[in-house]
């Protein structure tokens, strides 16, 4: 089945492409995603979120009312706006927390270094030093167009693909699923959208504002009631309206919702 140009105004989903060499699928009223030729992702609803993937999932962008999660490689810095402001950093050496009225951070890490201490060790910080999580820069559109293969030169390979997208299934609700660049996105009437660009995954709802990203590198969700969780490999960090459970292997430490620590 074929799809509806932009131009021509019909029904969702629409697919153009422009001379900046992006592809873009307009999916719903209040939704859209971009790819690159290298299938980088790009998905906005804009006032909801903007969510970011590379190619290999090794670099991911979360932005989100609640929440914004930069990734790259090895490090991820997060900070959870929600309930007391919470920030956390990840990198190869341990996982570093704490939150926005504090005047020092927490960091635990299953290093052998630091391994004899089993309690958090506590570091003095400025959450000004969060210099990523701080102002209002679109990390996700830097990130989607620092990653991927777009420009004029891309062009004509853009408008093959657009050629070649098909639109595999509609129901009479409403839903229906699209493939393009060998690429599944299936749209729901309830807002709900998954996209399938194995081995990275999206699940998300442009009328909700739930997130949910999965890729071989990391595991991000925005959810329901305050929750929200990073997991990469052994570190995570998981945070509710009631404190924050942050662990690297078998180092975990809780905190209340002041930033007290609970249990380590």
């Amino acid at each position: 089945m074929p799809f509806s140009d932009v131009s021509a105004g019909q029904q969702y989903p629409m697919i153009t492409t422009g001379m900046n060499g992006v592809i873009t699928l307009i999916l719903a009223p209040k939704c859209y995603l971009e790819m690159s030729v290298d299938k980088c992702l790009h998905i906005v609803a804009p006032d909801k979120f903007a969510v970011t993937l590379n190619t290999k999932g090794t670099s991911n962008v979360v932005q989100h009312p609640r929440a914004k999660i930069v990734h790259c490689d090895q490090n991820i810095c997060a900070r959870f706006t929600a309930e007391n402001d919470k920030m956390a950093v990840f990198d190869t050496y341990g996982v570093l927390f704490t939150m926005a009225h504090l005047a020092q951070g927490y960091l635990i890490s299953s290093s052998q270094n630091v391994q004899q201490y089993r309690a958090p060790i506590i570091v003095p910080i400025d959450v000004k030093q969060f210099a990523t999580m701080n102002g209002d820069r679109d990390w996700a559109t830097w990130s989607f167009y620092t990653e991927s293969q777009t420009g004029p030169t891309q062009v004509e390979l853009c408008r093959e693909i657009v050629n070649q997208a098909v639109i595999e299934s509609r129901s009479a609700d409403g839903s229906y699923a699209v493939r393009v660049h060998d690429i599944r996105i299936d749209c729901f009437p309830d807002g709900e959208i998954t996209i399938n660009a194995r081995p990275r995954q999206v699940c998300c709802n442009w009328q909700t504002g739930l997130v949910a990203l999965r890729t071989p590198s990391i595991d991000i969700a925005i959810e329901e009631d305050e929750k929200a969780y990073v997991k990469k490999g052994l570190k995570r960090v998981h945070v509710s309206c009631s404190g924050m459970v942050v662990s690297d292997g078998n180092i975990v430490a809780s905190t209340d919702q002041r930033g007290r620590i609970i249990s380590a």
